[in-house]
């Protein structure tokens, strides 16, 4: 039996039936492993392995220590993976083969390409054991790594670039870029890769994010070359743009090409490159050290998008032919509708919501969607409505040249609707049937609705869920209680309700008392599973209300894991569960699921805010801080991204920092929200402002005359007051009012002065958390 060792990304060891779980994957066998891994001949000795990894403990203890480790590999993997070779430990290779192995070979081998791909992350990204030798070592690896990688993306550049192929070079650029986004250099690089392949549009968007993203991350100010050569691709007519000279294309060379001779370049003085260089090594270790790989990068571009896979497909929002007969609801939420049921379909990676409708209203041709998106398929529509009859035409394109490999028109009664997205479903997996297990098949709910009404009323209710407002979450509520009643037997409609309440629940929200909402979620979510048991978004929600207030962690557990087994593609079911997993103690899984919600919605601010919101959880502020600044630099109106700033910014002593990130979302929201005045008085009391944060807490109460408060809200601001007490108090009040904070009490850092209280410990017993201190 062989088995994998994953070293880039989060490490753990994958066996024939999936990750390995147990003593293999706690974090002294996984060291050990990733040492022998990357010694020579996969060999170290003994002394070695144990000053590294139990420096503390005397040479008896240590050696004793190293022996656990090696049963605990041994029994996982057999007695042969680890060989006893005189003093030292060899790693059985033909037993246990790992990435960095694969990286390292491909390299020698001179196959770049294979190389990059085998690195699927920073290396033992997020992996620390809190032994200084064997910690700094993993750094030092970590940086020497990227290093190579960064190499190995240049010269797959430089190798399109001459063989005269500006798309694929712009496309190793943009990976390139998303490894070290502050690198003038390399910013000046993917521009110019951009306009030589005819997109000047990219370029200039790309030049506006490294400028915003130098500003806000390491306070530098932009590299003039980068801005004048933006300015120059705003203002000057089209012209073909060589990339700048290196060893391996010279710039006579790019100039031979076919078609160069016809226009003039635009040159990129020698003397800015130089500059650039110089430089390089100033911005990239600051960017190291805020940790911006572009694996996990939340920065808004085709750097963002995952592997393309032939079987992945994008969804955007139908057209409206009907001269704006077509309500706008109708059109986006037939599109959705398709995505939800190609979602369920095992081998389909289909784009989520979020990112597919990134492009509405945009011309932009289908070869960037699917470099953004990362897919190989993108399918567009246009619905036409003319008395009780529909047209619904549909074609398949293939992303990478635009070429339809399907296309069909469907001219049905309005009542017909239903018929016609699952139509379109199949033929969708239909032709990417190649690329799929045999096999493979559309899911159909067991219980659709046959009233075209309730159709129109479940979709005029996402349409109005999407916008996440309070009075558009009462309009959603509505449209899907008015559909449920026009067919009681419509399993979505109550889906959609209980996806309602689940967040008019929701602590960060708070907008209904947990015991309002929360039970009527519930029971949403389970009258739509008698109807259709199989229904994935059902399970979600179920489990969103076991999770938030039951405190039900057993069932919970199951309910999100029947949610992504039945929706693969669902990316709400993977960012939800991450939750669930990192509040049980469980971030390793939780870091799986937030990436795999990333590589489903790649363009959502909110996946990219999830991935900043588990870095703050696990304590790693400073790339929680960089992600969230990312998000920002990209979508400054996103309150939750800027909420989240201030937190991190708090939580390292950067109060005043803090403030300016609340006020400023002060003035986007118009006006303060509980939640909000909560973290000013929270950062205003850390900072010694006590007159600040009583404010903050006279403010609370009169909000709570009119509406509900949530009473963790007045605990943060005592908290930051150093009144642990009245915190305390305050927190038993949310625990008697079931609120959802309660199920982060281990990971939330606000709290850790309350950590080692026994009083609090025993709070956390309560809602079912194994107390830490």
């Amino acid at each position: 039996m062989s088995f994998s060792l994953r070293l880039f990304g989060a490490p753990g060891v994958v066996g024939p039936d999936g990750p390995l779980g147990g003593r293999i994957a706690q974090r002294h066998p996984l060291a050990l492993l990733a040492l022998l891994a990357a010694a020579p001949s996969a060999t170290a000795s003994r002394e070695r392995l144990t000053g590294l990894l139990w420096p503390d403990s005397d040479t008896e203890h240590a050696r004793g220590l190293l022996n656990v480790a090696v049963h605990a590999v041994r029994k996982a993997l057999g007695e042969g993976a680890l060989v006893s070779v005189g003093a030292s430990l060899q790693l059985d290779e033909a037993v246990v083969r790992s990435d960095l192995r694969d990286f390292t070979d491909a390299l020698a081998a001179g196959e770049a390409e294979r190389a990059v791909e085998a690195y699927a992350g920073p290396y033992l990204d997020g992996f620390y054991l809190d032994a200084e030798g064997f910690d700094r070592w993993a750094d030092e690896e970590r940086v020497r790594l990227a290093g190579l990688r960064a190499e190995a993306l240049e010269r797959l550049a430089a190798t399109a670039d001459a063989a005269g192929d500006p798309v694929r070079a712009a496309a190793w650029w943009r990976r390139r870029a998303g490894q070290d986004p502050c690198d003038a250099r390399v910013a000046l690089r993917l521009m110019e890769a951009l306009a030589a392949a005819g997109d000047r549009a990219g370029a200039i968007q790309h030049a506006r994010v490294h400028q915003a993203l130098l500003r806000e991350s390491i306070g530098a100010e932009p590299d003039p070359e980068v801005a004048a050569l933006a300015e120059r691709l705003r203002t000057e007519p089209a012209l073909e743009i060589p990339a700048s000279p290196t060893a391996d294309t010279p710039r006579a060379a790019a100039a031979d090409r076919p078609g160069d001779s016809s226009n003039e370049p635009v040159p990129v003085p020698e003397r800015v490159v130089a500059a650039a260089r110089r430089r390089r090594g100033m911005i990239a270790l600051a960017a190291a050290a805020l940790a911006l790989g572009a694996w996990w990068s939340a920065q808004i571009s085709p750097a963002a998008a995952p592997p393309v896979t032939e079987a992945s497909v994008a969804v955007l929002p139908f057209a409206d032919d009907s001269r704006g007969r077509v309500n706008e609801y109708f059109t986006d939420g037939l599109a959705d509708e398709i995505i939800g049921a190609l979602s369920r379909v095992d081998g389909v990676r289909v784009v989520a919501r979020t990112s597919a409708f990134a492009f509405k209203g945009r011309a932009i041709g289908t070869r960037e969607v699917g470099e953004q998106l990362g897919v190989a398929h993108v399918l567009e529509g246009s619905v036409r409505e003319a008395g009780d009859r529909l047209r619904v035409s549909v074609r398949l394109v293939r992303a990478r040249d635009g070429v339809p490999v399907w296309s069909e028109r469907f001219d049905r009664r309005m009542g017909d609707v239903l018929a016609v997205q699952d139509e379109i479903s199949r033929a969708v997996v239909r032709e990417l049937r190649d690329e799929l297990v045999a096999g493979t098949r559309v899911p159909q709910a067991t219980r659709p609705t046959v009233d075209p009404e309730a159709y129109d009323l479940y979709l005029q209710g996402r349409f109005a869920w999407f916008q996440r407002t309070p009075g558009a979450l009462r309009r959603a509520l509505d449209s899907f209680g008015a559909a449920a009643a026009r067919d009681p037997a419509y399993a979505l409609a109550y889906v959609g309700t209980a996806d309602v309440y689940n967040v008019l629940g929701a602590f960060d929200y708070g907008l209904l008392p947990p015991d309002s909402a929360y039970p009527r979620a519930r029971a949403a979510a389970e009258r739509a599973l008698e109807l259709d048991p199989a229904l994935g978004e059902a399970h979600t929600a179920l489990a969103n209300a076991l999770f938030n207030y039951d405190w039900s962690w057993d069932a919970a557990g199951r309910e999100f894991r029947r949610a992504v087994e039945l929706s693969p593609g669902y990316a709400a079911a993977h960012h939800w569960y991450s939750l669930y997993l990192l509040a049980a103690g469980r971030p390793q899984e939780s870091l799986t699921s937030v990436r795999r919600a990333r590589e489903l919605d790649p363009l959502s601010p909110v996946m990219a805010t999830a991935m900043a919101r588990h870095l703050y959880y696990t304590r790693r502020y400073d790339r929680s801080i960089a992600e969230y600044r990312q998000v920002l630099a990209t979508d400054p109106g996103f309150v939750t991204a800027r909420l989240g700033l201030g937190v991190a910014l708090d939580q390292v002593g950067e109060h005043d920092a803090a403030v300016a990130e609340y006020q400023h979302a002060l003035r986007t929201l118009g006006g303060p929200q509980p939640v909000l005045v909560a973290l000013l008085g929270h950062a205003r009391g850390a900072a010694g402002d006590r007159e600040g944060a009583l404010e903050a807490l006279h403010l609370l109460d009169e909000m709570s005359r009119t509406r509900y408060v949530p009473a963790e809200y007045r605990a943060l601001v005592h908290l930051g007051m150093g009144e642990n007490e009245s915190a305390l108090r305050r927190l038993e009040e949310a625990y008697r009012n079931r609120s959802g904070a309660m199920v982060y009490l281990n990971v939330e850092p606000m709290l850790d002065p309350l950590r080692a209280d026994p009083r609090f410990q025993e709070l956390a017993a309560r809602v079912g958390l194994v107390p830490t201190r």
